[in-house]
């Protein structure tokens, strides 16, 4: 059985997360004014270390940065930033 597991993350370039092995992520999102990162899990399945990154728009980005998740806005969308994960 699959179940939706909830990450909060924090505003900077790459970050370990440790998740179920498998983890298929869903969605990024603010939540009480932190991003959080929403993935389908089978948490019976071993534990993993992915790379999640956060880039802001106009900053560089690596040739291969991972899986596209999603885009999110703080600051009222002053601030835009886009969630990747390897």
């Amino acid at each position: 059985m699959k179940t939706i597991f909830k990450y909060q993350l924090e505003v900077r370039g790459d970050q370990l997360v440790t998740m179920p092995a498998g983890a298929q992520p869903l969605s990024v999102q603010v939540q009480h004014g932190a991003p959080c990162l929403w993935v389908l899990v089978d948490p019976t399945a071993g534990s993993h270390v992915y790379i999640v990154s956060t880039y802001g728009t106009g900053h560089p980005i690596p040739a291969d940065p991972g899986k596209f998740v999603d885009t999110y806005q703080l600051e009222d969308g002053d601030l835009v930033f886009h969630v990747f994960v390897s």
